[in-house]
């Protein structure tokens, strides 16, 4: 077996750590993944620079992996996604009457070529140096359970005492985050239902490497994976949100009801301790009943709703460009005071209904492509690999969009 090199090691798993602390450090990490992609293939930049004809040459003189087929699917999916997006945006600073200036849109644009653009380009370039250098992101679950299981001891805390160090050693969470007697965590980030669905996603992951380990024979490594799904699980458990759990559920359903239903005596106990521990955390079951109570309209019981229908309206009246990302807060004010609403003026809380507001139809079809992507990267992912943590994936980032 080939030796594993240290530098794809340190820098992979670095950056799945951004996955759980402040926004900021998927910036910071994503550039010193940058930088350093930039220098191990610093030769090869080069030529392409002085000899643009030697390309095919340089780029087919090894075996292509089925990574990188893959990865170059859905990179081809985020391209469409993002010249479509840009072109709506282009063309509602012509048609929205919430246009404002053209310095605003360009800014807006960088930000969004970086996050939506950039971001994902490098991910995609350390996926596969990753690959071809180290063969296994499975050996990243060593370091990953010890961060996982440090982190739920301070989610832990968090919620009983309210600390929040990403703001500094005495800062504390908001008083708005404290309902029935603890704290609704947020981790090391700002948004607990961001922080939330982010642990969703980890708690997928981990348990797709932990099955994709001991299919292989690999016990040694899937054991790692186990014990960080589980410091996950538990971090999400007492995170005092409701969809991601309930998406995490169906997703697992769907994809492993064949494992599930073999261990079924397992599985049914687990799923009696998983009430009883939701039953007796209480703020998952006290925001259940939130929803319920009272005698307000639906639209005051549950703000989303009115999030959604004020979107809605919004892709009514600008259907084919949309109202544009870079207006999207002035026209969302404006139709939240329509309809008699001065607070709560948030975003679509859908990540469909906010792009067809934002970036219309033209946008909406950029979206869809990028799911396709997704989705023909999840089945080919299978097929290749027999794992199905990009068809996990997948599924939860289109639950979690709605």
């Amino acid at each position: 077996m080939k030796k594993m090199r240290l530098g794809p090691f340190v820098i992979a798993t670095i950056l799945s750590f951004g996955t759980l602390l402040p926004v900021f450090t998927g910036y910071v990490f994503g550039f010193i993944s940058l930088v350093w992609l930039v220098w191990l293939f610093r030769g090869v930049l080069l030529r392409l620079v002085a000899r643009p004809w030697l390309a095919p040459d340089i780029l087919t003189s090894h075996p292509l992996e089925p990574i990188a087929r893959l990865l170059f699917v859905l990179s081809c999916a985020v391209l469409v996604y993002f010249f479509l997006i840009n072109i709506s945006e282009v063309a509602s600073y012509f048609f929205s009457d919430y246009a404002g200036s053209g310095k605003r849109m360009v800014k807006e644009q960088l930000h969004f070529f970086v996050k939506q653009g950039l971001l994902w380009f490098v991910l995609a370039g350390l996926l596969y140096t990753v690959r071809a250098r180290m063969f296994s992101l499975l050996k990243l679950g060593r370091p990953f359970a010890i961060f996982l299981c440090l982190y739920a001891v301070y989610c832990l805390v968090q919620r009983y005492t309210g600390i929040d160090w990403s703001h500094g050693l005495s800062a504390t969470l908001p008083d708005n985050r404290f309902a029935y007697g603890v704290y609704r965590i947020s981790g090391a980030m700002d948004h607990p239902l961001s922080f939330a669905f982010n642990t969703m996603m980890v708690v997928l992951t981990c348990f797709g490497l932990w099955r994709a380990a001991m299919k292989g024979g690999q016990k040694n490594l899937a054991m790692p994976w186990a014990v960080a799904g589980m410091a996950a699980f538990a971090i999400l458990l007492i995170s005092g949100s409701r969809s991601p759990i309930a998406i995490l559920l169906v997703v697992l359903v769907l994809f492993e009801w064949r494992f599930f239903w073999q261990r079924r005596y397992y599985a049914l106990a687990g799923t009696v301790a998983l009430v009883g521990i939701i039953y007796l955390e209480g703020s998952f079951v006290g925001r259940l009943q939130e929803m319920a109570a009272g005698e307000e309209d639906w639209l005051e019981r549950i703000p989303r709703l009115r999030f959604w229908l004020v979107h809605s309206l919004i892709f009514q009246d600008y259907p084919i460009w949309g109202v544009g990302f870079s207006w999207k807060k002035l026209a969302a004010v404006d139709y939240y005071t329509a309809l008699g609403y001065h607070d709560k003026m948030y975003t679509a809380h859908n990540i469909f209904l906010q792009t067809l507001a934002d970036s219309g139809l033209v946008g909406g079809v950029g979206l869809a492509a990028l799911f396709v992507g997704l989705v023909y990267v999840a089945y080919r992912h299978r097929q290749d690999t027999c794992s199905n943590v990009v068809g996990y994936l997948t599924l939860a980032a289109f639950l979690s969009g709605l």
